[in-house]
């Protein structure tokens, strides 16, 4: 019966693949299969290599998870600027659900307290509507069973867009761009 009712749905309400355009089958969520049978997972040791050449040296990251490379022009891109940029609020809960089942045995042994969303500052909020990243936090939150807390770390500093920027440009731009409040277990 619900595939039925999706399927009439889809006719009358169309779906479109965000990267190649084409009109998405039932079972598919916001990137037709071909699309998304492209994008990369990222092994553990490529992951290591990423975090030894990005984080280690800054000792404030001590583990790493991702699931995904990141390639310009690709349709991982589209899906994360559809996002980010057109509202989708969906896919941050898709891809959240695909983090952690895929890294389910690394991160369920962690004593997580809460996940945190990258904040955005609350001029950039306004203007965009959401944060992008909340969607993502609040759903692994919940699949960790812990709270998601949009009150520990603040942005302070509205600085231009970061996108055009290498890892190193946007490190020396963040230094001065968050506040961290005191955390105790009871300002969960």
């Amino acid at each position: 019966m619900m595939k039925i009712f999706a399927k009439t749905l889809d006719s009358l309400f169309p779906r479109f693949c965000v990267h190649c355009k084409i009109k998405l089958n039932v079972n598919e969520q916001f990137l037709c299969n071909g699309c998304f049978s492209t994008i990369k997972l990222i092994d553990d040791k490529n992951l290591q290599i990423e975090y030894l050449r990005k984080f280690s040296k800054d000792k404030h990251i001590n583990s790493l998870f991702s699931l995904y490379f990141f390639e310009n022009d690709s349709p991982f891109q589209s899906l994360i600027h559809s996002l980010k940029y057109n509202g989708n609020f969906r896919i941050g809960e898709l891809l959240a659900n695909k983090i952690f089942d895929h890294n389910k045995d690394k991160l369920t042994p962690l004593k997580i307290d809460f996940v945190i969303p990258t904040p955005l500052h609350h001029i950039k909020r306004a203007l965009r509507g959401y944060n992008q990243s909340f969607y993502i936090a609040k759903q692994l939150g919940k699949l960790l069973n812990v709270p998601c807390n949009t009150k520990i770390v603040k942005r302070i500093s509205n600085k231009e867009s970061q996108t055009s920027f290498n890892i190193e440009q946007r490190k020396k731009k963040h230094k001065k761009c968050f506040y961290y409040h005191q955390f105790s277990k009871n300002n969960k």
